[in-house]
């Protein structure tokens, strides 16, 4: 009631409450075919059970699963993820100690996997900048680019940097 009397639509079940309650028919009411008069007694009103929806899930087994997500888990995922495969969206809430370890253990592993994929793209410059130095020609910007995976990653100053060492270590510059 105190929803739909704010506007809100009210939920046919509740209108099926309602009525049982008054006594009057669910079309009389949708049709507004009502006399006011009625009175309700409040000893009158049953008790409706309503089924909650499931969230009742074991927290011990969610606790249990975490753990494992948490020690066996390779590459390790986000707590996010971990809710979308569990179905269950109150891990942060229900379980902040673990979450947070399995969110710096995220973190770390991608914080890693920067510094990796940015040492390989260090690595593939000096090697792409010593190939075509050994085949006689000038490693300019424009061919060093066009030899690279990702050539966006010259934009990146330790790109750059290691690029004019390289020249100055080759005598080039």
């Amino acid at each position: 009631m105190y929803k739909w009397l704010r506007g809100a639509e009210p939920e046919f079940e509740s209108l099926i409450d309602i009525c049982e309650v008054a006594n009057i028919k669910v079309v009389d009411l949708l049709l507004n075919r009502i006399d006011y008069s009625f009175n309700i007694k409040v000893n009158n009103i049953p008790k409706v059970n309503r089924k909650r929806k499931n969230y009742d899930r074991d927290l011990d087994e969610i606790e249990r699963q975490l753990e494992d997500f948490h020690l066996n888990e390779y590459p390790p995922i986000s707590v996010s993820e971990i809710q979308r495969r569990l179905k269950y969206f109150n891990i942060y809430r229900k379980y902040p100690q673990l979450s947070k370890k399995i969110s710096y253990k995220y973190q770390e592993y991608r914080k890693t996997q920067a510094e990796l994929k940015h040492m390989h793209r260090v690595e593939e410059v000096k090697t792409i900048i010593k190939e075509i130095h050994n085949n006689s020609k000038y490693p300019s910007e424009r061919l060093v680019k066009s030899k690279m995976k990702d050539p966006i990653a010259f934009i990146d100053p330790i790109i750059r940097k290691t690029y004019k060492s390289m020249l100055r270590e080759l005598g080039l510059k």
